[in-house]
């Protein structure tokens, strides 16, 4: 039950959330990446089988919250993979999230890592 930065590129930085990942540790992966990295701003989440079992729409929303105040002004992508219907439902939820919290991010969700990272990839400045 982990999150961690798994690839990072010159504009476009890739984070893997495992099995029954918590709120707390996508923030704390979170607060450490945009220390490190604040001109990123295309992101792929790879979703495992069970990474959202323990996020609620509350934590979901502190998390936008996080990242709203955090991101850099300017427009990015985030993709998603997603392996199963609560993944994919949960990635909608952030998705939705952003918009009302303002964001200007396009967001996607995929069943490979390929299209994700093709996708984001094209957002890259």
């Amino acid at each position: 039950m982990t999150v961690e930065l798994i690839a990072l590129g010159h504009k476009l930085a890739t984070f893997r959330a495992s099995f029954r990942s918590t709120a707390d540790e996508v923030l704390e992966c979170l607060k450490d990446f945009y220390e490190k990295h604040p001109d990123i701003h295309n992101i792929v989440w790879i979703l495992e089988v069970g990474s959202m079992d323990f996020i609620r729409y509350e934590d979901a929303e502190d998390i936008i919250e996080f990242i709203s105040a955090h991101q850099n002004p300017t427009s990015g992508r985030t993709a998603f993979v997603v392996s199963n219907d609560l993944e994919a439902g949960m990635s909608n939820v952030f998705d939705k999230l952003a918009e009302i919290y303002g964001m200007n991010r396009e967001v996607e969700v995929f069943e490979t890592y390929k299209d994700a990272h093709e996708w984001a990839e094209k957002g890259v400045e």
